[in-house]
């Protein structure tokens, strides 16, 4: 088994591979050559395709799970291009039969370092006491480092639902409501609490976790696209 995550912005991309076990098989920082010219759309365009050589280089077909990093548009002075970016990337993963969904920026920071609100620092540090960056001064030269580490938690979120939840979610992949099925309870014997929050959170007596969501998931080898068959 094989995970993916992906760190995507308007004009470069963090991508991290994991295996079963949660170990690198492969990363790269990918981003529009720097002496390129011309419009944003074109330097989008030169971005995605080297990402798409890449990808496909390692076998991207082979990945059962892919989890991509939300994106926050309202925050984001390129909103259009990085609109351009997210679809083309979906349709790819659409195109090579790619199980994929959505993580936002918030739950990515409390799933790697327990706090919501953790710094782009603190998640380089987390990288890197996993061996994914080097050095704290070797990954401060390290162009894209902080790209890099956000996709290597988007790829170890997709390697915990794909291990622990997807299993003891089968039923939603027969169209069912998860809301309805019981959580394995010997999950919290192999997962701390802040990695289990962001799939079963809720608020106020209202399930917001990532269980609760299927319209976050495009399941494309299972025929369900966002939560509706096709």
């Amino acid at each position: 088994m094989n995970f993916l995550g992906i760190d995507l912005s308007a004009v470069k991309a963090g991508v991290v591979f994991l295996d079963e076990s949660g170990r690198v098989v492969s990363s790269k920082f990918v981003e529009t050559p720097r002496k390129s010219r011309g419009p944003t759309s074109w330097r989008v365009h030169l971005m995605l395709k080297s990402l798409k050589h890449y990808l496909v280089g390692e076998r991207i077909q082979d990945t059962d799970w892919c989890a991509l990093e939300e994106p926050a548009y309202g925050a984001h002075p390129m909103a259009y291009h990085l609109g351009m970016s997210f679809g083309c990337v979906q349709e790819l993963l659409i195109s090579l039969c790619v199980n994929f969904f959505f993580v936002n920026p918030i739950s990515l920071k409390e799933f790697v370092t327990a706090n919501s609100r953790a710094t782009k620092q603190e998640m380089k540090l987390r990288a890197i006491d996993a061996g994914v960056l080097p050095g704290a001064l070797e990954a401060a030269k390290c162009r894209g480092a902080d790209d890099i580490a956000d996709a290597w938690g988007l790829a170890n979120i997709a390697r915990v639902w794909a291990i622990y939840y997807l299993p003891a979610l089968s039923a939603w992949l027969g169209g069912t409501d998860p809301c309805a099925t019981i959580l394995p309870a010997h999950l919290s014997h192999f997962l701390p609490a802040n990695q289990r929050l962001i799939f079963e959170r809720t608020e106020k007596g209202r399930a917001k976790g990532l269980i609760h969501r299927p319209e976050r998931f495009a399941a494309i080898r299972e025929g369900l696209i966002f939560g509706v068959r096709v």
